[in-house]
């Protein structure tokens, strides 16, 4: 299955750590075999979209018949609730 980083994925990703780059890589992989393997948000502003996390940061992704679409990666660390 294709992978296509949304613009702002694409220049966020350039921007991690190179340990992050490095296991997003490789959680690509898995996921080109198993688009559905992380599950969808039920609530919030990402509601309807995969997640999955590495380290520090989430990335958010959506499934089509034919390619998966990463939109957005945030850091998911809050300094107080």
């Amino acid at each position: 299955m294709k992978v296509r980083l949304s613009a702002d994925a694409a220049a966020s990703l350039e921007l991690l750590p190179r340990a992050v780059q490095t296991a997003f890589r490789d959680k690509i992989e898995l996921i080109r075999s198993f688009p559905r393997m992380h599950p969808i948000r039920d609530r919030g502003v990402m509601a309807g979209y995969h997640a999955f996390v590495i380290d520090r940061y989430l990335f958010y992704y959506r499934v089509s018949s034919s390619e998966v679409q990463i939109l957005a990666i945030l850091h998911g660390m809050m300094d107080e609730a």
